[in-house]
């Protein structure tokens, strides 16, 4: 298919959220047709290291911290999703407690995504902050060294 071809797509859409549409269309002083591009766009640049089923943890735990709490939430996804996400058979390599860390940092009131019953988790940034660093360097900056290196 040409990827400048255009195609028409349907989706079901609540009214609050349509009408927050135009309303965003008309504070702009466009098409709503042009709001609903703009979402979808950005969007899928945000989450465009899903699209590469040979993208592997060093550019999947970047996306995923980043935008990982909202698409967690809006798709459900638990760890064992995130394992199947970031472990394919071509790439493999975010050992099963990392991904369990990685789950906890992305929605840390939902406990059954680790197995862990840990208290408190959620109320302290700090400890998020950490995780979050743990990852980046572990999986991120070390595949960066290595392709350097």
């Amino acid at each position: 298919m040409d990827e400048n071809r255009k195609q028409i797509v349907s989706l079901r859409l609540s009214v609050g959220d349509r009408r927050k549409v135009s309303a965003i269309a008309a504070r702009l002083g466009v098409r709503d047709s042009d709001v609903f591009r703009f979402a979808i766009r950005r969007t899928v640049a945000q989450l465009v290291a899903l699209c590469d089923p040979e993208a592997g943890a060093e550019r999947l735990i970047p996306t995923l911290l980043e935008t990982g709490p909202e698409l967690c939430r809006y798709f459900g996804l638990d760890a064992e999703q995130l394992d199947r996400i970031l472990n394919t058979e071509s790439t493999n390599g975010v050992e099963p407690q990392d991904v369990r860390l990685l789950a906890v940092s992305l929605d840390p009131q939902t406990r059954r995504w680790a197995g862990t019953a840990s208290e408190g988790a959620g109320q302290h940034p700090e400890h998020e902050a950490s995780i979050r660093d743990y990852l980046y360097e572990k999986y991120v900056q070390t595949a960066a060294g290595k392709a350097v290196g």
